[in-house]
């Protein structure tokens, strides 16, 4: 497939690159989305593609930076903890919106009522639902009370919480037209037009300058966020000099473009991971993983090193992991490893637990995870494990959760952007349904983490839990998963993004 599809644009790319590659020239960057965008508004239309654009249109009242590992001024120029469940938040009095009105606190305390309203449903409105009300102190002053303690309010409020106009949306008598007909931001960029299929264009706005201690500014002046649902168009348009930026390229795709002098492959790591993981407590039929001795078995049997090598995209980026955190996460701390590879110790374990001739169970995965589930399966059988792929799409996932038929996952996890381990402790456990372990420690850890503010305690906690889950085998942490790019050689990226598509338009410029 790969010598047809470069055989196939060959002689288009000769003829029309140099023209077309003159987009630096014209301050315009053009990149191409696997999904259209139907609102700016992630949480209208919550997706990467929206992760990529919503973050620089809409600003939150403060800013993580993953460099720094801190929380810097945004909207709010300082803020004090007055109590466990209570910050008051000094606004910036020099922030404009994007139609030229002026940021104050009613546009704070507007978008907690919104959020808070009943009748406002999104996909993840749980995130700000621990809110109890938003106070004007001042025509620059707010006060924020949570319902009850809650250790990654701070986290909540740079990644969760987009700040609304209130003269703009409230002109809308459905709330998600708001993000569709004028989506009115105070970011480095704002939107100049939006259409599901012509895509979306931000322009720099020439008045930002807020986000300068958040490490945020504006490079290029225009961003062309065009939709292309297939890989093979994408590089097409690529090598004829139709886009500058494409995501997510097969591994020996993007290898082979970056052998051409004209294209970079770049690779960022954000907190995307790949894991596998079993039903432990035995919610499926198949109760062979309630044995400790099955999953570290089928653990065993994992070559990490060889999917880095061999299977994962992102050159230098991809790395084995030792647990499911990452040290830019508040609280992330282990002491522990997980099961190193021995595919002979794995049959003989197999053996003694009952299983001398292997055993048969279905392999579920979704969408990013298929080919790393695809060659586990290649690694099991080596050990007599004979795994039957089942790919599904993420709606599918959801349900076969919430159908207890999940027997094994090979999946992958952002930790929803959230700079704080936290993430992971409530993503897998607490009896929801993600939670095929009902580990009663680890669920009683998970408590203790959400219910102190001690930043000591909470790492002590988190340490237990992260160092327990290699101890028990329940959680089986892969790989990183970066997010792979392939652009033109006029840009240039800055890795390290917490974004969830992998890198945000401030990250880019101009070489």
């Amino acid at each position: 497939m790969k010598a047809q599809l470069f055989t196939a644009v060959a002689a288009g790319a000769l003829l029309a690159a140099m023209p077309a590659f003159a987009q630096k020239s014209k301050d315009t960057l053009r990149v191409a989305f696997a999904e259209s965008i139907n609102s700016a508004d992630v949480d209208v239309d919550p997706k990467p593609e929206t992760s990529f654009t919503g973050r620089s249109v809409f600003d939150s009242l403060i800013y993580y930076s993953a460099d720094a590992a801190a929380f810097k001024p945004l909207l709010a120029k300082s803020w004090k903890r007055v109590n466990p469940t209570t910050i008051e938040f000094e606004l910036r009095d020099d922030i404009k919106w994007h139609d030229g009105e002026p940021f104050d606190a009613d546009d704070v305390v507007f978008t907690i009522k919104h959020v808070l309203d009943k009748k406002v449903k999104y996909r993840f409105k749980r995130n700000t639902l621990f809110i109890k009300n938003a106070e004007k102190l001042g025509k620059y002053k707010v006060r924020l009370t949570s319902k009850k303690l809650n250790p990654v309010d701070m986290a909540r409020y740079a990644v969760s919480l987009r700040i609304r106009p209130q003269h703009a949306q409230s002109k809308f008598k459905n709330w998600q037209d708001f993000g569709r007909k004028n989506p009115v931001g105070t970011g480095p960029y704002k939107v100049v037009s939006l259409d599901s299929n012509k895509g979306l264009v931000l322009e720099r706005s020439e008045s930002y300058g807020h986000g300068k201690e958040a490490g945020l500014s504006a490079k290029i002046k225009r961003i062309h966020a065009i939709p292309i649902p297939d890989v093979q168009t994408q590089v097409a348009q690529m090598l004829v000099g139709g886009v500058d930026l494409i995501k997510a390229v097969p591994k020996d795709q993007a290898e082979e473009l970056d052998k051409d002098p004209r294209f970079t492959m770049a690779a960022t790591q954000s907190m995307v991971y790949f894991y596998l993981a079993f039903d432990a407590a035995g919610r499926t039929k198949n109760k062979a993983f309630t044995d400790k001795r099955v999953r570290k078995a089928l653990m065993m049997a994992v070559d990490r090193e060889s999917l880095v090598k061999n299977v994962i995209a992102g050159g230098s980026e991809v790395r084995t992991i030792d647990t499911p955190c990452f040290p830019v996460q508040q609280g992330c701390a282990w002491t522990t490893k997980p099961v190193a590879y021995d595919p002979v110790g794995a049959k003989k374990l197999l053996a003694e637990a009952g299983f001398p001739n292997g055993l048969d169970f279905t392999l579920s995965s979704f969408s990013g995870a298929h080919q790393v589930s695809e060659a586990v399966a290649g690694q099991w059988r080596k050990i007599g494990v004979r795994a039957k792929l089942f790919r599904m799409t993420f709606g599918s996932y959801r349900k076969r959760q919430r159908d207890n038929k999940q027997v094994a996952l090979l999946g992958r996890y952002s930790s929803g952007g959230l700079p704080d381990a936290s993430a992971i402790t409530d993503f897998y456990f607490g009896g929801t349904a993600r939670d095929y372990y009902h580990d009663k420690v680890l669920d009683g850890l998970r408590l203790k983490v959400k219910s102190t503010m001690d930043v000591n305690k909470r790492k002590e906690f988190f340490r237990q839990a992260m160092d327990r889950m290699n101890n028990e085998h329940i959680i089986f942490p892969i790989a990183t998963n970066p997010a792979v790019f392939v652009h033109t050689a006029e840009v240039k990226m800055k890795k390290g993004s917490l974004s969830n598509y992998g890198v945000e338009p401030t990250d880019l410029s101009w070489n």
